[in-house]
């Protein structure tokens, strides 16, 4: 395989893992974090030997969702805490029209980014 095919198809696997990767950005919902099945265990120790690698590589695949899957969720909280930010503006601001101001709860700010 020559210099340009092999540039050529990692481009192409990089592509690839970028449309198909969980997308992490600064509104992400928790629906669109993808929960990790765990691997199954085989039965048996005959089979574990037999199929260690496949199962190596399987706990391998996981622990790696659970990392994306940890992240997605952190950033759905984000986005769910600056929302609900702006969602107590937009009602302190309402309240205001109809001359009943809010309660201030400035001295108790809305975690977030």
């Amino acid at each position: 395989m020559s210099l340009l095919d092999q540039t050529s198809a990692w481009q192409g696997a990089f592509i690839l893992t970028m449309l198909f990767s969980p997308v992490v950005s600064a509104e992400t919902y928790g629906y669109q974090c993808t929960e990790p099945i765990p691997p199954l265990l085989p039965i048996g120790e005959d089979l574990a030997m037999k199929y260690r690698d496949e199962i190596e590589a399987e706990f391998q695949r996981y622990f790696a969702e659970v990392t994306d899957y940890s992240a997605c969720l952190s950033a759905a909280q984000s986005t769910a805490f600056s929302e609900a930010k702006t969602g107590w503006e937009a009602y302190r601001a309402f309240r205001a029209q109809v001359g009943d101001p809010a309660p201030d709860i400035s001295s108790e700010p809305l975690p977030g980014p």
